[in-house]
C-alpha cells in the first residue's frame, strides 16, 4: 500500500538559513525537530548528516540516502521497519526572497504496518506540522494556527517511548552528534 504525503511551508528566510536548520537535524543543535512534544522519539544519527548516516526517531529507523547541504536530505527506511521507501526535506529558494521547506514521504506500507496506516499518518502529519511550526518560529515568523497533538497521540507516544526504552531500540549510537 503506497503512501505519498507532502507538507509545505513558505518561510520568511533565506535558503541558507533554512538549510542550516536542516543540517542540524539529529544533532545537539537541532531546534527544528519537535523533541519537546514527542518524548522518546528524538531524532538521532550516528554522525552528522551525510550519505550513510544511520539513525531515526523512536522505532522508525532509516539512513541518509542523499544529502546536498543547504538544498535537500533524503532518508531511506531500514529493512524490516514495515516501510519501504523514503522521506526527506527539500529547501527551495523562491523568487521573492522567501524559502519553501518541503517534506515528502514516499513509501509502501508492508505487513502489520498496513493495519496502523490511519494512526501512523495522523501522527506523521502532526509531527511534521509541528516541525514546520518550529521552522516558522525559528526564522522569525508567527504561527497563526499551531499544529496540535491529540490526546490519543500523546498516549501512543508515551507507549512508544516506553517500548523503545524497554526493547533497547538504540538511538544510532546512544548519543546525539
Amino acid at each position: 500500500m503506497r503512501v505519498l504525503s507532502r507538507h509545505v511551508r513558505d518561510l520568511d528566510a533565506s535558503g541558507e538559513e533554512v538549510g542550516r536548520l536542516i543540517a542540524a537535524l539529529g544533532s545537539e543543535h537541532d531546534a527544528l525537530w519537535p523533541n519537546d512534544l514527542w518524548p522518546g522519539t528524538q531524532l538521532e544519527f550516528d554522525r552528522p548528516l551525510g550519505p550513510g548516516a544511520r539513525g531515526g526517531h523512536g522505532v522508525i529507523r532509516y539512513s541518509v540516502d542523499a544529502y546536498e547541504p543547504g538544498r535537500r536530505v533524503r532518508f531511506r527506511f531500514d529493512p524490516g521497519t514495515g516501510l519501504d521507501g523514503t522521506h526527506g526535506f527539500d529547501v527551495e529558494q523562491l523568487a521573492d526572497g522567501r524559502t519553501r521547506l518541503v517534506h515528502t514521504l514516499d513509501t509502501r506500507l508492508e505487513g502489520a504496518v498496513k493495519l496502523a496506516k490511519p494512526l501512523l499518518l495522523r501522527m506523521h502529519d502532526t509531527m511534521i506540522g509541528q516541525l514546520l511550526d518550529n521552522a516558522e518560529r525559528l526564522t522569525g515568523g508567527r504561527v497563526e494556527r499551531p499544529t496540535r497533538m491529540a490526546l490519543w497521540m500523546r498516549a501512543l507516544n508515551a507507549v512508544e517511548a516506553r517500548l523503545t526504552r524497554g526493547a533497547g531500540t538504540p538511538p544510532a549510537t546512544g548519543t546525539r552528534v
